[in-house]
């Protein structure tokens, strides 16, 4: 998570001015070249990224209760065999501040491997990157100008971590891993506009992804899975959220329409066989429905007040799921 130093973006400061400097407090120097310009997270992430996440924590937040979100958020927190545990204190903190955040991913064999960008809005006036004590830390800052900033650090112990960190006016913060550094700094600072990957504004969660990259990464574990995403060309998905229940819509898009009913065919055969499985991915499995519509696959899920309630039990304890 080939740094590229930050004094190579700035004109040194002459003399004069290296002379005041010096007698007084250490000053960041103003930016040469354009400030960038976002107009929201989706524009940090680069083309080269293989799955973009989009998520409302405020909306969930909102609707499930702060508690709710804490408890799934404990679920996935990462399993504390990271190197370098203050930079994900620094990046859980932030999420803990974030009203939106947007997540591309270049999955890896392993969690650890996976190159990434992480971009949120939020508060984060009372976020101070130089508070924590990160290996190696994030010793250098630079002015980009507009309230822009960037931080930067040596190469991190693990691949997936950042090595650089973008912020905007104490509302915007973008992590960027040590192989996305180039291809991000293409983005905000060279105002690249290249075809990325955008999911849709919709819902508390939504996707937009490449299939064939994340079918051979799940090939070995899941080889029907693997085959059905493998043959597709996009995967698009929403997740709504609300105090009545849950309902989500996955649309996997191939060439002919023909392809779709066989994918239709084997994604149904591959939820009966989910569904008859104990816990949390059993209790989502039960309840979806798949169809071919022209050349896509469609996968919806629908989760009334009480079911929805069920599965957020399932999710903080599995041994409370049903049989």
């Amino acid at each position: 998570m080939n740094v590229l130093a930050a004094a190579c973006r700035v004109l040194a400061v002459t003399s004069l001015a290296g002379a005041l400097v010096a007698c007084g407090p250490e000053r960041i120097p103003a930016p040469t070249t354009p400030a960038p310009r976002l107009k929201g997270p989706n524009d940090a992430m680069p083309a080269d990224l293989d799955v973009v996440v989009r998520v409302d924590l405020g909306q969930i937040r909102r609707t499930l209760g702060a508690e709710a979100l804490d408890a799934l958020r404990t679920r996935v927190r990462p399993d504390g065999s990271s190197r370098d545990p203050a930079a994900e204190r620094l990046l859980s903190d932030a999420m803990a501040r974030a009203d939106v955040v947007v997540i591309g991913l270049r999955p890896g064999g392993r969690s650890g491997l996976t190159d990434n960008v992480i971009a949120l809005t939020g508060d984060f006036e009372d976020l101070s990157i130089e508070r924590y004590d990160t290996t190696p830390p994030f010793d250098t800052e630079a002015d980009l100008g507009a309230a822009f900033r960037v931080y930067e650090r040596d190469k991190p112990l693990d691949r997936s971590l950042p090595a650089r960190i973008y912020s905007h006016a104490g509302r915007l913060l973008v992590f960027v891993s040590f192989a996305e550094i180039d291809s991000v700094e293409r983005r905000i600072e060279g105002g690249a506009s290249d075809a990325v990957l955008k999911p849709s504004a919709r819902g508390v969660i939504s996707v937009a992804a490449r299939p064939a990259p994340i079918a051979v990464k799940i090939a070995e574990r899941s080889p029907m899975a693997a085959q059905l995403l493998g043959r597709g060309k996009v995967l698009r998905g929403h997740l709504e959220l609300s105090a009545t229940g849950l309902s989500s819509e996955i649309e996997l898009e191939f060439e002919f329409a023909e392809d779709a009913r066989r994918a239709a065919d084997a994604a149904a055969l591959i939820g009966r066989l989910l569904g008859k499985k104990p816990g949390l991915m059993g209790e989502i499995a039960r309840a979806l429905t798949v169809e071919a519509v022209e050349t896509s696959v469609v996968v919806r899920l629908l989760l009334d007040g009480a079911e929805l309630a069920h599965v957020l039990v399932c999710a903080r304890d599995e041994t409370k799921c049903a049989s």
